[in-house]
């Protein structure tokens, strides 16, 4: 049997929520496979039917599947949170819930080049400095090690990059080649402290740096920057306390955050925002 790509044939043609095998003429013009089977779903309202691959199907519960496990991780790191520690507790019920996951849309090389950029720079210019690297090195591909290295280093500085951030990102991308910095697949066995000892070994990256790595990049959960100028201000907030908070003092109470410190900064840099 062929279906004509016409979805509008109503839901008796095929009962929804079932696979049928149905040959679509426009299969290759929707990107179907070859010989794949179709599901099947219908409008209820308007009477719409139309067919949707199988591989469409586990991408959409697979994305569902993740956004229902943040949920839960948040929930569960939320109502530690406030057992733990009440006063944190309340502010956390004026807030939207936060979350800490992995950030699979960029490569850890490419991360740590964009946190080098943004170091002491505001989020716009370090974004056009990294839009224009990109354009330098490779155009619309991801930054890579191989791209940073057969780029001569006039044209990396012609990006707006400063020559301290330039040479960081060249010695970047040398230690990633000969695996002096570990793939991200051999970090994922590594304990935080481990991560930060190997990257602050190259000049021009600090702990903050890689602290914010292992947040926003690796989705690593008990972190907690405390040298951070806004998790110092919404501590300070939170708490209720006259002067800013200092590192130490942070440090010192975030124990009984662990193992959901980053949420904590999470929720101190909402503090801070206001």
């Amino acid at each position: 049997m062929e279906h004509d790509g016409n979805h509008r044939q109503g839901p008796e043609a095929h009962p929804q929520g079932q696979w049928c095998d149905v040959r679509h003429r426009d299969r290759p013009r929707q990107g179907y496979e070859p010989q794949e089977r179709l599901h099947c779903i219908a409008g209820p309202r308007q009477g719409l039917h139309g067919c949707i691959s199988q591989n469409q199907v586990k991408e959409t519960a697979l994305r569902q599947c993740v956004s229902d496990l943040k949920t839960v991780v948040s929930k569960k790191a939320i109502g530690f949170l406030a057992r733990k520690d009440p006063v944190l507790g309340r502010f956390i019920k004026k807030c939207d819930s936060v979350s800490v996951t992995p950030n699979n849309r960029i490569t850890l090389f490419e991360a740590l080049v964009k946190s080098v950029i943004g170091q002491q720079l505001s989020g716009k210019a370090a974004s056009s400095i990294l839009s224009k690297l990109k354009d330098q090195v490779g155009g619309k591909k991801p930054i890579s090690p191989e791209s940073i290295l057969s780029t001569p280093f006039g044209k990396i500085r012609g990006a707006g990059v400063s020559e301290s951030k330039a040479r960081t990102i060249v010695a970047l991308a040398k230690m990633t080649e000969t695996e002096v910095i570990p793939s991200t697949r051999k970090m994922k066995g590594m304990s935080d402290e481990e991560i930060i000892e190997i990257l602050t070994s190259v000049k021009g990256i600090g702990r903050w740096t890689v602290e914010m790595i292992l947040m926003f990049k690796m989705g690593r959960q008990d972190v907690m920057p405390a040298t951070d100028l806004g998790v110092r201000k919404g501590y300070t907030i939170i708490f209720g306390k006259k002067e800013l908070a200092t590192p130490k003092t942070i440090l010192e109470h975030s124990q009984k955050w662990s193992p959901y410190r980053s949420f904590v900064a999470m929720y101190c840099w909402e503090a801070a925002d206001g």
